[in-house]
């Protein structure tokens, strides 16, 4: 566990005439845990919480609340037995929607100029799942999605990924990223890129080669058409009993921003660096089975294969219900808590989905030989 309180004032003067004084005020409570399962498998978990002041953190009730709620998870889930594959309807509940945008469609939006490379020795970089994909679908038509910094408040919550200008002195403006499903622009920081004509103010992360990543502030995700957190469990049933599926999948909680150690990290992403044609999307450690009779059980072990941006078009209901899901964004793969070396608030604001296929597989990770002796008393 840690707790960390920053108060800085950043400077920015540019030879353009811009002059920009800010207070930055960050304060966080971290919590990490670990477990080990019967059979030697690692489960990783944990919980933060975190304010624009130290004041406006949440109370010492809400945060034993949090952890101890965290530590029943990961217990549960520890018992539970290795999960098979499945592959069919998956309900992504409560912060776990938000925490899909967040992955899949936040980071999704960034564009990265690929440097000039010397004659004769290609150098390989990432390219991001919806580059060159503007005007394509990407969502149903029924949705859309607006990243918009420049709002301070939601239903009198003040928003996480608020700010005035970004690290490049440009000030942010409302953006329109997808419009009844169609994508209609990017996260854009100073940087040159073709096509565009400039800055959107999100140049929020320190990135490759002196230049400035972009990274989302306040990222709303609405539908023009919603039914019930109810109905739409209703609809999932009624789903997995069409299909003849003997149980469904719910999700309601990544690993994201990541709570593995460094070795947990290592080992995770070199497994899923092997799934092919898919950017890695950080493992759920909250699963349930739901059975057609309401059931649930912890289903441990499982792994998302080849979820992407292209799996959004998927999305057949959503819910009437808004979840909000803030936290510390970096530059590192599946935002490691604690790594990066800069962070940038931000907020997702979605509503639970229900997606039509999505499969998942056992995690094939060497696990550690568990204890031969119990702990001592």
């Amino acid at each position: 566990m840690e707790a960390e309180a920053i108060d800085n004032i950043h400077y920015l003067v540019t030879s353009e005439g811009t002059a920009v004084r800010i207070q930055e005020r960050l304060a966080f409570v971290r919590a990490r845990a670990s477990i080990q399962a019967g059979d030697g498998m690692i489960l990783d978990d944990g919980v933060v919480f975190h304010a624009a002041e130290a004041s406006g953190l949440a109370s010492e009730a809400e945060m034993r609340r949090g952890i101890e709620a965290m530590g029943e998870r990961l217990t549960a889930m520890a018992a539970a037995g290795q999960a098979e594959s499945y592959s069919g309807p998956v309900l992504f509940e409560g912060a776990a929607s938000a925490q899909l945008f967040a992955q899949v469609l936040g980071r999704g939006l960034s564009l990265f100029r690929r440097p000039v490379t010397m004659p004769g020795r290609p150098a390989q970089f990432p390219s991001g799942e919806l580059e060159g994909r503007l005007g394509a679908r990407v969502l149903p038509e029924w949705m859309d999605v607006v990243d918009d910094p420049t709002q301070k408040e939601w239903r009198g919550r003040r928003l996480f990924g608020h700010y005035e200008v970004d690290l490049e002195g440009v000030a942010p403006t409302p953006l329109l990223a997808v419009e009844k499903g169609v994508l209609r622009g990017y996260l854009m920081s100073r940087q040159p890129m073709r096509g565009v004509s400039g800055s959107n103010g999100r140049g929020r992360l320190p990135g490759p080669f002196g230049a400035r990543s972009a990274a989302i502030g306040n990222l709303f995700v609405r539908a023009s058409e919603t039914v019930t957190e109810i109905a739409l469990r209703q609809q999932f049933l009624n789903l997995l009993d069409q299909r003849g599926k003997p149980y469904g999948l719910v999700v309601r909680k990544f690993d994201f921003p990541s709570a593995a150690g460094l070795a947990g990290a290592r080992r995770m992403l070199a497994s899923l660096g092997r799934q092919s044609g898919a950017m890695p999307v950080a493992l759920p450690v909250a699963v349930y089975r739901v059975y057609p009779d309401g059931r649930e059980e912890p289903a441990r072990g499982l792994r998302f294969r080849s979820l992407n941006a292209r799996s959004l078009r998927d999305i057949v209901a959503a819910s009437d219900q808004v979840h909000p899901f803030e936290f510390l964004n970096n530059t590192a793969p599946l935002a490691l808590m604690g790594a990066g070396g800069y962070v940038a608030e931000s907020a997702v604001f979605a509503p639970s989905v229900l997606v039509d296929d999505v499969e998942l597989e056992p995690v094939d990770q060497e696990h550690p030989k568990p204890p031969i002796v119990p702990p001592p008393t």
